[in-house]
């Protein structure tokens, strides 16, 4: 009895990561981490901006995101 290969699935991000994809997902072309920060209203500051390239960090720890340079974020294709 053949088995079909499990595809692997990643994890689901919590909702405020959820928020940040979409951001992503609308750009066609990589991000900056003030890009987000503008199209969520969180301020263009700079602890906001320092924030939210570390949750994007994170996010490409889950596979879901990448840097495709230094400071440049997209949705990483699967």
């Amino acid at each position: 009895m053949a088995t079909s290969p499990r595809r692997h699935t990643p994890p689901c991000p919590p909702i405020p990561y959820q928020h940040i994809l979409s951001t992503l997902a609308d750009a066609e072309t990589p991000r900056r981490a003030r890009d987000p920060c503008q199209a969520l209203d969180l301020g263009g500051q700079a602890k906001h901006i320092e924030g939210m390239r570390a949750k994007l960090k994170r996010v490409i720890g889950l596979r879901l995101v990448t840097e495709t340079e230094p400071g440049l974020f997209t949705l990483r294709h699967q």
